[in-house]
């Protein structure tokens, strides 16, 4: 048995939880399911001690019918029962640990394996360091038409776990390419749209670049190619209901293929495109979004919302060394000022700002006084107040999109949207490239908007928490 499958049926004969054996190894559940789906294998650096601590804790844990049930499974006595599970568990990890290392990958070699398999991220980590070692450049494209909805926003492993290897961390540049196929978008709109907001700010080392794709596009199977190095297709077994990875690392084929690949991709229309604030005011951008309408925002760290001219340019003056640099956000608020909205805002976001005033203004990540942003909660309520704005407060943690996975804010109006990168040192704008990708992402506001009372604060509810954080202020 793999070490997830022995871990498991030693939980159930015990009846011991995950959640008991996390809180007693000082784990998250979370990382206890991984090693019971054999997902992750427990990392022994610094803890080479762990299955005798899992042991103990299964033996501490157990009635006498589950002794005996355990005892029997080990072909064990009583005594030695801790013993025969540490041994167990180190035997199960020890041949993982063997797996893991993986099949060595050569030239002109054709691999068959199952898509969940330690090994996978192996083959990949050595085909990224190879094709930068062939091209002698510290660049790697990889081109990708798996639905996003299958490597969700929630499952972000296979690239830590990559980027972890010492070889690729820090030392590479990683541009993919992902085909998105638009009915599987319209089919799987929250999951595409959260992992979209995830993928674009994962990682400084991974740069993701989303085509939109036609359904013949998908119609065969999934692939994933490092370019000249491998070529990786996702096969549906029919027999078992399983996926298998069909890998080939041959250069002639792999050259072609990726050859015709690129060749394709260059009709493929882009979703979303890197802008910065020139080009979103030299393209007259910003016009076409308010001059829409219907505008609504999706903020995961407070910006100025209802912020009057006058009070905006006090600020710049106040903590701006470079007041110029406010110009453009100057003008944007200026176009915005007058026009209703509808405002998510993320729970810690507002603590954040009410705590410690962090607030994102004019570009950059700031901390105002206590006055000012006393002063601006204050406009801000009237403005809700008086119907100008409507605000809903988000918890961090709720079914759609958790803060700790949205790295960008959202800006949406009935035809146009752009999403902006929350870190000061890392500046982005994102601009939606179709008006059918804006009309998705407003569903997906809606979706979050209408999310129960248990995840939302509205209404007064939401004014009354504004108003006793200015009480605390």
């Amino acid at each position: 048995m793999t070490f997830g499958q022995t871990l498991k049926q030693l939980l159930t004969l015990s009846g011991i939880k995950s959640a008991h054996l996390a809180d007693a190894l000082g784990y998250d559940t979370s990382y206890i399911s991984r090693w019971v789906n054999d997902i992750k294998l427990p990392s022994l650096k610094n803890n080479e001690d762990l299955f005798s601590k899992i042991s103990r804790t299964i033996v501490d844990g157990s009635d006498e019918d589950a002794i005996e049930r355990l005892c029997l499974a080990c072909g064990s006595e009583h005594a030695w029962l801790e013993e025969s599970l540490e041994a167990a568990l180190k035997t199960a990890y020890d041949n993982a640990s063997k797996q893991a290392q993986g099949p060595s990958l050569t030239p002109n070699a054709l691999l068959l394996m199952g898509g969940r398999l330690p090994e996978l991220t192996s083959v990949f980590a050595d085909a990224i360091i190879r094709s930068a070692e062939e091209k002698g450049s510290g660049s790697v494209n990889v081109t990708v038409n798996v639905p996003l909805h299958i490597y969700s926003n929630r499952n972000m492993d296979f690239w830590r776990d990559i980027l972890a290897n010492p070889k690729v961390g820090g030392n590479l540049s990683i541009t993919v390419e992902q085909v998105v196929e638009m009915s599987s978008f319209e089919a799987n709109i929250d999951s595409y749209c959260a992992a979209i907001m995830t993928l674009l700010r994962f990682d400084k080392g991974v740069r993701y670049e989303f085509l939109l794709g036609d359904t013949v596009s998908n119609a065969g199977c999934s692939f994933i190619t490092i370019e000249n190095t491998l070529v990786c297709n996702v096969l549906e077994n029919w027999l078992t209901h399983e996926e298998d990875l069909l890998i080939c690392s041959d250069p002639g084929v792999v050259r072609q293929l990726s050859s015709k690949l690129s060749s394709a991709l260059k009709f493929f229309q882009p979703l979303i495109s890197y802008s910065d604030k020139d080009n979103l005011e030299s393209s007259h951008f910003l016009y076409d979004f308010v001059m829409s309408g219907s505008l609504r925002y999706l903020l995961t760290v407070m910006h100025p919302i209802y912020m009057d001219d006058d009070f905006l340019a006090k600020l710049a003056v106040r903590y701006l060394t470079d007041p110029p640099d406010s110009d453009f956000h100057n003008y944007y608020n200026s176009l915005c000022s007058n026009m209703e909205r509808e405002v998510i805002l993320y729970r810690t976001a507002l603590l954040e700002y009410i705590y410690s005033g962090r607030i994102y203004l004019f570009g950059r990540e700031m901390q105002l006084d206590k006055a000012d942003r006393t002063a601006h909660l204050k406009q801000l309520l009237e403005n809700i107040r008086s119907g100008a704005c409507t605000l809903k407060i988000l918890n961090d943690d709720n079914p759609l999109l958790c803060r700790k996975d949205a790295r960008l804010s959202v800006y949406l109006s009935r035809s146009a949207g752009f999403m902006a990168s929350n870190e000061s040192d890392w500046y982005s704008s994102f601009r939606f490239c179709s008006h059918r990708v804006v009309e998705l992402f407003n569903t997906f506001f809606t979706h979050l908007w209408k999310l129960d009372d248990e995840y939302l604060l509205t209404g007064s509810d939401a004014e009354e928490f504004i108003q006793r954080g200015l009480m605390l202020m």
